[in-house]
């Protein structure tokens, strides 16, 4: 009897959530300057979304669990939940949002809610999206839930009972080793950890799953139509202030000073004769530049 619930204990299955968004794709969009409106618009998962994906997929490989696939938005963000369970999610849900809202506190809010009703045990996402590119989904949720956040995530090393070991990016494209203890939000960095393609029989039975419809009202009217207090926007970057160049030069001079990126070399003359007639030259030239005023009680007589 003891074997076999420490047995059990030991296989006990993981709840993972893996929230994503739909985005539009970056690679085909194109902007009507006559119209002043985008054009071949359309709309993909986020790839760091997908990324959070497979991490839960090798989770998933190292020990017993239930993937959950959650998405908020309009009708059409259903395709990224379909995309998801034709690519080995076991579960998929889709939270009906029709006036779509891009603030990251209120989709964090939404989100946060469904996280609190499944109780899963590893939460992830990407590390942020790319259309808005804000980054914060991820620490709203497990700031609101009280949970640990590993921002970051590139891959998994082990998964056990109580925590799971995670490589970590660094900057400067070092790795470290992170034990994270459950339940808690991992957000995953995009373009490292690539999706795979799944199965014939993966693929058809992702197609025939049902996908769980979740209305917004439904899960806390309260936190759903709150504003976000502050508005986050990105850093501005200072323009590089950049000299023009002279119309009045010819070409070979303008050419020329392209070349020498933008330094002109000022003329030199080199000034030969008696100390005298030497000095008055300078004399003469300090006159012409400004450098000296000429008085005209100490006059030099020549």
């Amino acid at each position: 009897m003891g074997l076999s619930s420490e047995k059990d204990k030991s296989t006990k299955s993981l709840n993972i959530i893996v929230f994503v968004k739909q985005v539009p794709d970056t690679q085909i969009i194109k902007f009507d300057v006559k119209r002043k409106i985008l054009t071949n618009l359309h709309y993909i998962m986020n790839p760091a979304d997908k990324c959070a994906l497979r991490i839960a997929e090798v989770m998933r490989a190292k020990r017993s669990a239930s993937i959950t696939a959650v998405t908020f938005g309009p009708k059409s963000s259903k395709e990224v939940v379909r995309e998801c369970l034709t690519l080995g999610a076991d579960k998929g849900i889709w939270i009906n949002q029709e006036d779509r809202k891009d603030q990251p506190e209120f989709a964090g809010k939404v989100l946060t809610q469904v996280a609190k009703e499944y109780k899963g045990d590893v939460i992830l996402c990407g590390y942020q999206s790319s259309d808005t590119q804000m980054g914060i989904t991820g620490a709203i949720i497990a700031e609101d839930l009280g949970l640990p956040l590993l921002s970051g995530a590139i891959d998994v090393k082990e998964v056990s009972n109580d925590k799971v070991t995670m490589i970590k990016r660094l900057k400067g494209g070092s790795r470290q080793i992170v034990d994270v203890s459950l339940p808690c939000v991992i957000t995953v960095f995009p373009g490292l950890k690539r999706p795979t393609y799944s199965s014939l029989p993966t693929y058809i039975g992702g197609i025939k799953r049902t996908i769980t419809e979740v209305s917004c009202p439904n899960i806390d009217s309260k936190i759903l139509h709150a504003q976000p207090k502050q508005r986050l926007e990105q850093v501005k970057p200072r323009l590089k202030k950049i000299r023009s160049i002279d119309s009045g030069l010819s070409a070979s001079e303008r050419i020329k000073l392209i070349l020498s990126s933008g330094r002109q070399e000022s003329e030199v003359k080199i000034l030969k004769g008696e100390p005298k007639q030497l000095a008055f030259a300078i004399y003469e030239f300090m006159l012409s530049e400004g450098l000296l005023r000429k008085n005209k009680r100490n006059s030099t007589n020549t």
